[in-house]
């Protein structure tokens, strides 16, 4: 049976959690744990990072080079930087799978970020006007290292803009 003591708690907001492992050089690694039915974050690509997925229980559909993609367990898919992907779980059980992004940024943080403005409840859901507003913040305070595809970076970019006009904080 898998190990799993998740230190980043999304389960409100985007059914997931995530075990942030940190264990590899010049690296950040670690499992999460996508709910059944659960859509994944919005298409991105890592502007210096490569990223490895692997799926350790259940399956996992993986958006890559225009085109989605089964990954079932014990497959791992490559992902280039600066290549738009996303994942999302459409089976009907929980899915882990494990991430190796590197060289080592700041994606940890961003979960941290996520997960803190989460528990304070500025996100609610993932189609609440405001809750997008703090996503986009988020997006764009990490803007040098991720960039959105789906929605455009630049709506995330006009939507943080607003965000700060309207005094929203994160």
């Amino acid at each position: 049976m898998l190990d799993f003591k998740a230190n980043i708690d999304h389960g409100k907001v985007f059914n997931s959690q995530i075990m942030i492992v940190n264990d590899q050089p010049n690296a950040e690694n670690g499992t999460v744990l996508i709910r059944a039915k659960t859509a994944g974050p919005p298409i991105h690509k890592h502007n210096l990072q490569d990223e490895i997925l692997e799926v350790v229980e259940g399956q996992l559909d993986v958006y890559k080079e225009n085109r989605w993609e089964v990954i079932k367990k014990g497959e791992s898919i490559f992902i280039p930087r600066n290549t738009a992907h996303t994942y999302k779980n459409t089976s009907e059980s929980d899915t882990y799978f494990k991430y190796f992004i590197s060289p080592q940024g700041t994606f940890t943080s961003m979960m941290y970020d996520f997960e803190r403005i989460i528990k304070q409840e500025k996100i609610k859901s993932t189609k609440d006007f405001s809750s997008l507003i703090y996503m986009s913040m988020v997006f764009r305070k990490y803007k040098d290292s991720l960039s959105s595809v789906e929605p455009p970076d630049f709506v995330m970019s006009f939507m943080a803009t607003l965000g700060k006009v309207l005094g929203f904080r994160i």
